[in-house]
C-alpha cells in the first residue's frame, strides 16, 4: 500500500495539467467503469473479473493525471465495499489498483504520450501515430501489475 501511495505521490508532481473538460470526461467514463464493476464475472471459484478494466484506462488516457486515478479509486472503494469484500482482500484490491494506474499514466509520460483532448482536430492517422505506443503501454503496464500482484 505504501508504494502504491508513493507511485501516486510522483504520478501528482509530474503530470500534466489537463482542462477541466477533459477530468469531467474522465470521470463520466470512471462511473461507467464503477457501473461495469457490478457485471462481474467468475474467472474461477475465488477470482472473479469484469470490464471495468476498459473505461478505466480510457479515463487514464483522457485524463492522465492524479486527479483520475484518484476518481478510479473512489469507485473501487466503492464496488469493493458494495461486494462486501473482506477488509484485507479490499485494502490489496484498491492498491492494486492504486499502483497499476499510476504507473501506467507515469509509462505514458515516459514514452511521450499525453491526453487524448490535446489531439482534438488532429487526424485519425496522426491521432494514431502519436497515441498508439503511449496507449499500449499504459494498458500493457497496467495489466502487468495487476498479473504480477495475483500471482
Amino acid at each position: 500500500m505504501a508504494a502504491a501511495a508513493l507511485v501516486l505521490w510522483i504520478l501528482a508532481t509530474v503530470a500534466a495539467p489537463v482542462t477541466s473538460g477533459a477530468i469531467g470526461l474522465a470521470g463520466t467514463l470512471v462511473l461507467l467503469g464503477l457501473g461495469a464493476e457490478f457485471l462481474s464475472f467468475n474467472q474461477s471459484k475465488d477470482q472473479a473479473g469484469s470490464a471495468a478494466a476498459i473505461p478505466f484506462a480510457a479515463a487514464t488516457l483522457v485524463a492522465p493525471t492524479a486527479i483520475t486515478v484518484l476518481l478510479i479509486l473512489a469507485a473501487e472503494v466503492i464496488a469493493q465495499a458494495l461486494h462486501r469484500r473482506a477488509p484485507l482482500k479490499a485494502a490489496f484490491n484498491i492498491a492494486q489498483h492504486a499502483l497499476g494506474q499510476s504507473l501506467g499514466v507515469l509509462a505514458l509520460y515516459w514514452v511521450g504520450g499525453g491526453s487524448f483532448v490535446l489531439m482534438k482536430g488532429a487526424s485519425f492517422v496522426e491521432c494514431m501515430r502519436e497515441q498508439m505506443v503511449p496507449s499500449l503501454v499504459l494498458i500493457a503496464v497496467v495489466r502487468l501489475v495487476n498479473t504480477a500482484s495475483v500471482s
